[in-house]
């Protein structure tokens, strides 16, 4: 729907009068980390609150309770652990007469082109506006499904595509989706497994679901352990190959190191000259082993 900014009212809010939205939790829960909020709180106690928090008016046919947040819980919160008791708000007397519907997609668009915002918090976010969508044009077919999944997608600014995989990926293990926020498995694999997992596949089992989730956390690479799943599913008469588990594993290390350049291009002016040259030999392979993966493309 149209936001109609006539109507928005700028007020100082106390903080204990806000609320989360209802799918809050859901949503993003675990999708950051207490060091990262601990950041957040110290950048915006430093430069100080520049968006005001959105807030529902009192009164909304969506039914939902006085002073629910639609953007800016973690702002609220993180004001809140630097000792302050009220912030700047805007109350949506546009959304006065919206429906659920459109209330679910005001929260989710939020969220949608937000760097910040990771991979696993936007898949969550497809499915929820997905389900709202979904629950407010009553019984679908296929052709409405799909009519629905493109609006996701446009949303998100994304192919269907990836909404597919998305919804795939939350369908598997948390241990993998979690692997999958961090950049250690592919969206490509990750749903790849989440298909796997479903009961209309059959493909795995809830053992073997536990099997995958306790080796990841048992400090596994995550993607040499779902590569091996993805393969044992394709011909089940074996089991992970040698040179499957060689390869997933090669480009765990490729994913690796693309986290060790992007630090090293952050922090490269702060290394003394002695350190290079300590570790020359290092550099110099690393070199060699890039320049022949170059040679490769």
């Amino acid at each position: 729907m149209q936001s109609d900014k006539t109507k928005w009212e700028r007020k100082r809010l106390p903080i204990s009068q806000l609320r989360p939205h209802p799918a809050q939790t859901e949503l993003y829960e675990g999708t950051t980390s207490s060091v990262e909020d601990e950041t957040f709180a110290r950048k915006l106690r430093d430069q100080g609150q520049r968006d005001e928090v959105h807030v529902m008016p009192r009164k909304n046919k969506a039914g939902l309770p006085p002073g629910t947040v639609l953007d800016g819980w973690r702002r609220t919160q993180a004001a809140k652990s630097n000792g302050e008791t009220q912030i700047d708000c805007y109350i949506r007397n546009d959304l006065a007469d919206a429906t659920a519907t459109e209330i679910a997609t005001e929260f989710a668009g939020f969220n949608f082109d937000r760097r910040q915002l990771s991979p696993l918090a936007r898949a969550r976010c497809a499915k929820f506006l997905l389900t709202a969508q979904a629950g407010s044009s009553g019984r679908l077919g296929t052709i409405g499904i799909e009519k629905l999944k493109k609006q996701v997608a446009d949303l998100l600014c994304v192919e269907i595509r990836t909404v597919n995989r998305y919804l795939a990926i939350l369908r598997g293990p948390l241990a993998v989706q979690q692997a999958f926020d961090r950049g250690e498995v592919s969206q490509v694999d990750a749903a790849k497994i989440g298909t796997l997992c479903e009961p209309s596949f059959g493909k795995l089992t809830k053992q073997q679901q536990e099997d995958l989730a306790n080796r990841i956390a048992g400090g596994e690479s995550a993607q040499a352990v779902v590569r091996e799943y993805i393969t044992a599913c394709q011909d089940p008469n074996i089991t992970a190959c040698r040179a499957e588990r060689k390869q997933a594993m090669a480009e765990d290390d490729l994913i690796r190191l693309a986290h060790v350049i992007r630090d090293l291009e952050k922090n490269a002016s702060a290394i003394e000259p002695d350190m290079v040259l300590c570790r020359l030999s290092t550099l110099r392979k690393g070199k060699q082993v890039i320049d022949r993966l170059l040679a490769q493309v």
